[in-house]
């Protein structure tokens, strides 16, 4: 198989206050900055104590003590609001791909930091994704944020979604201490070893279930469950409607297209085919016995990288003596000349 590489594309509550706290914190002005506050608060004192005649000396103290505390107020601004977030020690994750023009980490009213893909993301955090995004977590599981979308990393388990479209995806074979959790205004999203997708729009909230099951708790307690094929609405007085939806599609594709790589050396045919059913949401079916045999007995070698994930299942299947036809809902897979009767990928 020939080798294409491209050019990388872009919890408790009290724990919680903590992680808000540190991002508001930083290094300590400059000598020069509070020079320059300092003069402008020593000028307006003088501009005071100019004053006409009949301004009174007790008058006269009181702008200066006004002017000086006004300037007080605004260092303990400056202090609070410009400067960036405290280095962060937990990592949350690592970026695996970002489409230009990347993801950004905000830090204060104008500061931002492109983030590399191979960089670390920690806890702490206020990312933007300028362009979509994938991040390998680092419990185990990935995740995807559209364009255009906000997040706050809350903990190594939580994150905030202020904005935008996010997607999870928890593999059954990975094992987490505890749930992950995104928090909207509208309340919780849990996962139970599922893939599925959170958008905010104002202040609703949308949860589509691709794969196992999500848990809403709202601020009030109230609890909702989500099963996959599922979508869900949260309206913002905790009104939750739910409806059927599909797994995969066109409404979908902004999460293939972020999949991660698949390292295909020395893997089976088989085992690849059910990891792109798996990221396309599409059934994986054997027109015959033969096929789904030959599947498991062919080994792949090489891998296919920068490309969009049906593409790659195309060029792969061209390898092989097998061809899959892919629908909406299906991939079929059977040999050249076989029947279309559909046997389910054990």
């Amino acid at each position: 198989m020939n080798t294409q590489d491209s050019a990388p594309v872009d919890e408790s509550a009290s724990e919680d206050v903590q992680v808000l706290r540190r991002g508001l914190q930083a290094a300590s002005l400059s000598a020069d900055a509070i020079a320059r506050i300092r003069a402008a608060a020593e000028q307006e004192w003088q501009i005071q104590t100019q004053s006409a005649d009949g301004i009174s000396s007790r008058s006269r103290w009181w702008a200066t003590a006004a002017t000086l505390l006004i300037a007080s107020a605004l260092l303990g601004w400056y202090i609070q609001v410009s400067r960036g977030p405290a280095v962060a020690t937990t990592t949350f994750g690592a970026l695996a791909k970002a489409q230009v023009p990347g993801l950004i980490e905000q830090r204060g009213l104008a500061s931002k930091n492109v983030i590399p893909v191979g960089g670390e993301l920690r806890v702490g955090q206020s990312l933007r994704a300028q362009g979509a995004a994938l991040v390998a977590l680092q419990g185990g599981g990935s995740l995807r944020l559209a364009a255009a979308t906000s997040i706050e990393v809350v903990s190594e388990q939580r994150l905030r979604l202020t904005q935008g479209l996010v997607y999870l995806d928890f593999p059954l074979d990975v094992t987490r201490t505890k749930q992950f959790v995104v928090e909207t205004l509208t309340g919780d999203f849990s996962h139970v070893g599922t893939q599925f997708e959170v958008a905010v729009q104002g202040d609703r909230a949308q949860v589509r279930v691709r794969e196992g099951r999500v848990q809403w708790r709202g601020s009030n307690g109230s609890t909702a469950l989500a099963d996959a094929g599922t979508e869900m609405l949260v309206g913002s007085d905790g009104t939750v409607t739910q409806k059927p939806t599909a797994t995969s599609g066109a409404a979908w594709t902004w999460v293939e297209s972020l999949a991660p790589e698949f390292d295909m050396d020395g893997r089976t045919l088989a085992e690849y085919l059910l990891w792109v059913s798996r990221e396309s949401g599409r059934k994986l079916v054997f027109a015959d016995a033969a096929a789904q045999q030959r599947a498991r007995a062919t080994q792949l070698h090489g891998t296919f990288r920068g490309l969009p994930l049906l593409v790659t299942l195309s060029a792969v299947m061209a390898t092989t003596t097998l061809q899959a036809d892919v629908t909406d809902k299906l991939i079929r897979v059977n040999s050249a000349g076989a029947t279309k009767s559909a046997r389910p990928a054990n």
